[in-house]
């Protein structure tokens, strides 16, 4: 699992099913997950939650679309700059199979 922090965008590739953790460090309106992988659904969540594919609670984010949210993406305790799990202002996890991603605040 790795964590890549960044106040406004994130631009990673997965490593394998492994999940990562986009951290957001302030706190944005809305977030676009962006799913680079022409062949595989991208699974995200933002309550802290691993995301498991095709399972309740999970987004999908289609092969090479992309999805704006707007609602329960920000973590009521989080403090602009924190890169702890606890406190992150968007704690974004992804779960993939190796493509790329782009998570970014709008």
């Amino acid at each position: 699992m790795a964590t890549i922090s960044d106040a406004r965008s994130i631009h990673a590739t997965l490593s394998t099913t492994t999940v990562d953790i986009a951290n957001l460090t302030q706190f944005w309106d809305a977030i676009e997950v962006t799913n680079r992988d022409t062949t595989n659904n991208l699974w995200v969540r933002f309550d802290q939650t691993d995301p498991v594919a095709e399972a309740e609670g999970t987004f999908v984010v289609p092969p090479s679309s992309a999805k704006v949210f707007q609602r329960g993406i920000a973590n009521s305790a989080g403090v602009p700059g924190s890169t702890t799990l606890a406190t992150m202002c968007h704690p974004v996890k992804v779960l993939g199979n190796g493509g790329s991603y782009s998570v970014e605040g709008v």
